[in-house]
């Protein structure tokens, strides 16, 4: 591929396409510009692959475009970055803090694959879809690594030394699915977030947009574990969960506000709408920093169902389904001054459903 390199160098790819590369399609670092104006990036990749998927570790990353400089798409952008796969950012990996990237319309990125972050990967820094569509990608399942399969739309790394922020302002992130299965005993750290995974510190402003049709074992729409969601605008439709929140799952010590903005006809078989609740193989699942926060200050949570899952190819039947808008778990707590909860649907609970211990009740508020 392209090896885009210097602090005075610039690249400017205005059409043509760069396919079939092992690594990287382009790799640019080290205060390079890379300005992307027309073309195609497919098919770039370094893995190998045997009956159980990927077979080969090399802690292979950005098949498409690894990003640690500037990465510019241009106003009028037609740009398709495609069928490219690795271990990390199918599409694109971005670790650069110093240079924000923004996907605007006409940029597709569409049908990669990985097993975190089959579209994009964001490692640090903040990245903005205006525009553009993440579509299509995949998070596979694989046991040789027991967290994959995470991320199928967006992966935001996070931990204490990085905050990566994901803003999505208009464009959509749909039909983004999590693939493969577990054999390891892991299940329960795979499979998580069709569309956006958040893992820890990391920041996700949806303000626009859509985040629809995306499929996961849990977190259909967005997974987040230890971050921090602002949802002031744009719309969660149509996302599926084989188990919680079909539209938004909230894990340990995370912090949801709705102020604006739709969850809408979403599934899962509980927390249609919204699944919140603490990761039940925490060691100590007493200690007050893991709480769960979910503010409804205005926006609507509508039309989603937690429906029974039928038993087929050994998974089993899971008749449980309560809580079709919102399903709150041990140390989820909910403060409702504003919005709409309406229309959902459940065995129990259609628009909340409380469970677990008593530790989650102290925290529900509704002014």
């Amino acid at each position: 591929g392209v090896h885009n390199y210097g602090g005075s160098v610039e690249c400017n790819i205005n059409g043509g396409e760069i396919s079939g590369n092992t690594h990287n399609g382009v790799k640019n670092e080290t205060l390079a510009t890379l300005n992307c104006n027309s073309g195609k990036i497919s098919g770039n990749g370094n893995i190998s692959e045997g009956s159980g998927g990927y077979n080969s570790y090399d802690d292979s990353a950005g098949a498409g475009i690894y990003n640690d400089a500037n990465l510019i798409f241009g106003d009028s952008a037609s740009f398709e970055i495609s069928g490219n796969k690795c271990w990390f950012g199918g599409g694109i990996y971005n670790s650069t803090s110093k240079y924000e990237l923004e996907i605007p319309e006409g940029v597709i990125i569409s049908g990669n694959e990985a097993l975190l972050g089959g579209g994009i990967y964001v490692k640090a820094g903040k990245v903005t879809l205006n525009g553009g569509t993440i579509s299509g990608n995949e998070a596979r399942i694989n046991d040789m690594f027991n967290r994959s399969g995470n991320g199928a739309g967006v992966f935001l790394a996070g931990n204490a030394n990085a905050q990566p922020t994901f803003t999505v302002k208009s464009g959509s992130i749909t039909k983004n699915k999590i693939t493969g299965s577990s054999e390891n005993g892991y299940a329960y750290l795979q499979g998580h977030g069709g569309g956006i995974f958040l893992n820890e510190e990391s920041i996700l402003n949806l303000s626009g947009g859509t985040i629809s049709a995306c499929t996961a074992r849990q977190g259909g729409g967005i997974y987040a574990n230890h971050g921090t969601i602002t949802v002031s605008g744009g719309t969660l439709t149509g996302n599926t969960a084989e188990v919680e929140g079909g539209g938004v799952y909230l894990k340990d010590n995370t912090r949801m506000t709705l102020s604006g903005g739709a969850i809408d006809g979403n599934r899962a078989v509980r927390g249609g709408g919204i699944y919140a609740g603490l990761n039940p193989f925490v060691a100590n699942s007493a200690d007050p920093s893991q709480e769960i926060k979910l503010t409804i200050t205005g926006g609507s949570i509508t039309n989603n169902k937690a429906e029974p899952r039928e038993a087929s190819d050994g998974v089993e039947a899971d008749v449980n389904n309560c809580g079709g808008g919102i399903y709150l778990a041990d140390k989820a707590g909910l403060s409702m001054p504003g919005g709409t909860i309406s229309g959902n649907t459940a065995k129990i609970g259609g628009g909340i459903y409380a469970a677990g211990d008593d530790r989650n009740t102290e925290y529900i508020e509704r002014d």
